[in-house]
C-alpha cells in the first residue's frame, strides 16, 4: 500500500474503534487508556478522506485492483490445480475448498 492507504487504513480502524467500542462504552477510562492511540490514527487529509468516503470494504476492493493493476507482473497467485480456487498461502498445498493434496 503507498502511504496514503496506510494512512486511510489507520483512519477507518480509528473511526470504527471510537464509534463501536468508546461511545456504547460507559467507561470514561477506557477512553483515555486504548482511544489516544486510536485518535492519533484519525487524518483530516483529503486524500486519505477521499479514499474513506466509501467505507472500508470499497476502501479494500479500491486498494486491492490498484496493486493488482500496478504490480501484477511480480504477483502470483497460488491456485488449486484441481478447481482452481486461491490456496489459503501462497504454499500451501492443499486446497480448503475440495481437499485437493498437490504435495
Amino acid at each position: 500500500m503507498t502511504a496514503t492507504e496506510r494512512k486511510a487504513l489507520g483512519h477507518l480502524i480509528a473511526t470504527e474503534y471510537k464509534a463501536t467500542v468508546v461511545e456504547s462504552s460507559d467507561e470514561p477510562a477506557l477512553w483515555k487508556l486504548r482511544g489516544r492511540k486510536f485518535l492519533r490514527m484519525l487524518s483530516d487529509d483529503p486524500k486519505v478522506l477521499s479514499l474513506t468516503k466509501d467505507r472500508y470494504e470499497r476502501f479494500q476492493l479500491t486498494t486491492a485492483a490498484r496493486i493488482l493493476r500496478d504490480s501484477a507482473d511480480k504477483l502470483s497467485f497460488n491456485r488449486c490445480p484441481r478447481c482452481g480456487k486461491l490456496a489459503r498461502t501462497p504454499t500451501a498445498k492443499q486446497c480448503r475448498y475440495c481437499k485437493h493434496d498437490w504435495h
